[in-house]
């Protein structure tokens, strides 16, 4: 066997594996730690320790819209991505423009505009919970409320799943601390089936007269 499929069959194979096992094991230690939760969803279960319970306004649905600051780390301990960190690097990239003496001051101007609006969305990040990029978040942050702070660990497979990315192995969990500013709820079920109904409904022809179907209530 050459090298290179020696070391193909350790990527794709044996090392994923080894990864799946020491998740395993990493959250089988976690299940015996106090504070520590589990909770079942999508087939897999993710733990979480609600470590400040916030004011009692928690989100209801996936279709509530959240605000909130966050940090991801490996198992391992290695930052995956940090929103403060994030907000952090933004506001030195604008303290450096605006302190720039040497770019035209049209270039300069675009390039603080271009850097506060990307600062201002993220200080703001909003996200409707079911299009949460990590899928155990959307679950594990409905049991905290406004101004409260959870941390959650989360399976591979409500992660970044079994292929990871540049920074978490292939079957790797990760760890999730998230705070949580703010809650918009979402439309209720009621309200959400209405508004699927109204979609459907559709201009037609009747006797050569344009009508438009609507719902019944």
């Amino acid at each position: 066997m050459t090298f290179r499929r020696v070391m193909t069959n350790y990527f794709t194979k044996e090392y994923p594996e080894h990864m799946d096992e020491r998740s395993d094991k990493w959250f089988e230690a976690l299940s015996k730690k106090r504070g520590v939760h589990m909770l079942a969803v999508e087939g897999d279960t993710l733990y979480y320790r609600v470590d400040k319970a916030g004011n009692g306004k928690s989100p209801q649905s996936l279709r509530d819209t959240v605000s909130f600051t966050y940090d991801v780390y490996t198992m391992r301990g290695d930052v995956v991505e940090s929103h403060n960190e994030r907000v952090e690097t933004l506001k030195n990239a604008l303290a450096e423009a605006e302190a720039d003496t040497t770019s035209a001051p049209e270039m300069r101007e675009m390039r603080i505009e271009r850097i506060k609006g990307q600062l201002e969305t993220t200080e703001n990040l909003k996200v409707v919970l079911d299009r949460a990029i990590i899928k155990g978040s959307k679950y594990g942050i409905q049991k905290v409320g406004e101004g409260g702070d959870i941390t959650l660990w989360i399976p591979a497979s409500l992660a970044y799943g079994e292929r990871g990315n540049k920074m978490v192995a292939p079957n790797e969990g990760v760890v999730m601390c998230i705070h949580l500013k703010s809650v918009t709820y979402g439309p209720t079920d009621e309200e959400y089936e209405a508004m699927k109904l109204i979609k459907k409904g559709s201009p037609k022809k009747a006797n050569g007269k344009s009508t438009i179907v609507t719902p019944v209530h």
